[in-house]
């Protein structure tokens, strides 16, 4: 068989001289269909992702417009309900958000592993069956985590209030996490961390002794006057934090309402996340 080099050769029209070698010593060329077929699947593939991510970023919402009702969803837009409208919000099975006309309220992410809303106005009533923290309410001052309750947050200018009507709640922010349980209320403000959580029914007397409490230190000797054994889970919130000086009297006083654990001392039950002070606060919880 003949070399193809030599036929070329015999051709009139010659380029320079070794480029039918160097032509015949270079790679094959590749195509480029394969490539720009990949890079218009991977674009396909991630714009059905985002549109899928974007489907799937909402919760179920019923909206009631002056008595009429309609479905939609709650998504990361804001949604501001006016004077004549409420709307329902289903988290998926956990439980429902019930947002009350004047409120602006959105959907922060949704998923497996934990649900937030943003609420910056306005009034919700949550009622949620689910394991703790699952489900979050963030305000402008704080952030409601649901340890499975039914609750009212109510957010204004002045800052947050929260109600806990069954179950408890925590409310976090600014460095202080309290523990709201059912009948109790604890409010929280742009320049403060949430207050300490006080009983719905507990008397205007002992209230204002712990609001004073809370912004000053003082009115210690007036609590203990004060506070009966359904105040007990306010006392465990304010001992830790109680000056040392007096702390053995607030202690005194707890252990009087609800047995404390044999470990327990006025020493270490000045960190409230230690276990022995958490063991107390269920035994607190379980007397109620």
């Amino acid at each position: 068989m003949s070399d193809p080099l030599e036929s070329l050769k015999s051709l009139k029209y010659q380029p320079k001289p070794g480029r039918w070698e160097a032509l015949a010593s270079a790679p094959p060329r590749r195509s480029r269909r394969p490539f720009v077929v990949a890079v218009a699947l991977l674009a396909a593939a991630l714009a059905i992702g985002v549109f899928l991510g974007t489907r799937e970023h909402g919760l179920p919402m019923e909206l009631v417009v002056d008595g009429v009702r309609r479905t939609s969803s709650l998504g990361s837009r804001w949604l501001e309900t006016k004077p004549t409208e409420s709307a329902t919000v289903t988290i998926t099975d956990i439980g429902q958000v019930t947002v009350d006309p004047g409120s602006r309220v959105r959907l922060l992410n949704t998923g497996p592993a934990q649900h937030r809303l943003e609420l910056t106005r306005g009034t919700l009533h949550a009622r949620v069956t689910a394991p703790p923290r699952l489900f979050v309410v963030e305000t402008p001052t704080a952030s409601a985590i649901d340890l499975g309750c039914a609750y009212t947050l109510k957010v204004t200018d002045e800052g947050s209030e929260l109600t806990v009507e069954s179950g408890m709640v925590s409310l976090a922010g600014k460095g202080r996490e309290v523990t709201v349980l059912e009948g109790m209320r604890a409010v929280s403000s742009a320049s403060r961390a949430p207050t300490t959580p006080v009983a719905i029914d507990a008397s205007p007397a002992f209230i204002e002794a712990v609001a004073q409490f809370d912004r000053d230190g003082s009115a210690v000797e007036q609590l203990l006057i004060l506070a009966r054994p359904a105040d007990a889970a306010t006392l465990w919130h304010l001992l830790p934090v109680v000056p040392g000086v007096r702390r053995s009297a607030v202690f005194g006083m707890l252990r009087s309402m609800v047995r404390a654990p044999e470990s327990l001392t006025v020493e270490n039950s000045a960190d409230a996340n230690s276990p022995v002070m958490q063991q107390w606060f269920a035994s607190i919880i379980a007397s109620r």
